[in-house]
């Protein structure tokens, strides 16, 4: 059985109800706030905490067939009014939760193309866990800074609706994190949780809270996984889909310096055709 806490956090944040700007929520539609996976490398829901954190800034857009089947669970469980029972609500994301392990986890490369951030992160993690220290059985999570999706994907996320999911999740999400690795996918994502560990403003809010569960953490920033061609110079092979290609030897190097070395944040970025962290 998952974690009670761990079930409960992810009912709120897909029933969350703030109305935030620049996104996109709507229960009747089917567009929910998403993505917060406890899962084994192996793609099996974890009762364990999590080696490796790994976050985006937010979700991207709902897949037609994703609406309606969410859509249907909502319906089911009582879930499309204002008033829901709360149990109901813990049964939903488990249903859901169950779901994403199996199909965006365990079975990604059924669907390298409809869940490329998946399958390109996935075939990354897996071709590195060695350089990671991690085993098939280990858990990771993958989480977002904003559960919601982009009202308009081209327009950044208003720093009033990071500040405030960031507020209202993050901090109880990390609370599932027992390694001492986050993985921050694009340089935004990079660049907020850094400002987190510094207690810089988002918005116009520090948490210090946040701050002191992220002291003991290395932040480590990677291409998205597609939002950046360059996320693809992690690998070789370039003319292969990602699920065939091998990873640059490179790479590995790279994660294993960095995680021997003192810093405590650094970004892989490919410079003058090497890989080398920047912070």
């Amino acid at each position: 059985m998952m974690p009670k806490a761990f079930l409960e956090l992810g009912a709120e944040i897909i029933l969350c109800s703030e109305g935030c700007k620049g996104i996109k929520n709507s229960k009747e539609e089917g567009i929910i706030p998403r993505v917060l996976i406890l899962s084994t490398l192996q793609g099996k829901p974890s009762r364990e905490k999590a080696k490796i954190g790994i976050f985006g800034i937010n979700p991207g857009p709902h897949l037609p067939f994703e609406r309606l089947y969410y859509r249907d669970i909502l319906k089911k469980h009582g879930l499309l009014t204002a008033e829901y029972n709360k149990s109901n609500a813990i049964k939903a994301f488990k249903e859901i939760h169950d779901i994403w392990v199996s199909e965006f986890i365990r079975n990604y490369r059924n669907y390298p193309s409809h869940y490329r951030y998946f399958a390109n992160i996935l075939e990354l993690i897996k071709k590195a866990k060695d350089c990671f220290n991690l085993r098939e059985e280990d858990t990771i999570l993958l989480g977002e800074l904003v559960y919601c999706e982009s009202k308009n994907v081209r327009v950044p996320l208003p720093t009033e609706t990071l500040q405030k999911c960031i507020e209202k999740f993050l901090g109880r999400v990390l609370d599932f994190i027992e390694g001492d690795l986050i993985l921050c996918l694009g340089w935004e994502s990079y660049e907020i949780m850094k400002k987190l560990t510094k207690k810089r403003k988002i918005h116009e809010k520090i948490f210090p809270d946040i701050a002191e569960k992220l002291k003991n953490k290395k932040i480590l920033g990677l291409y998205h996984p597609t939002g950046s061609p360059k996320f693809y110079s992690y690998f070789k092979d370039n003319k292969k889909p990602v699920t065939e290609r091998s990873l640059n030897p490179e790479l590995c190097e790279t994660i294993k310096d960095f995680l021997k070395s003192s810093k405590r944040y650094g970004f892989i970025k490919k410079e003058n055709n090497a890989l080398k962290i920047v912070e």
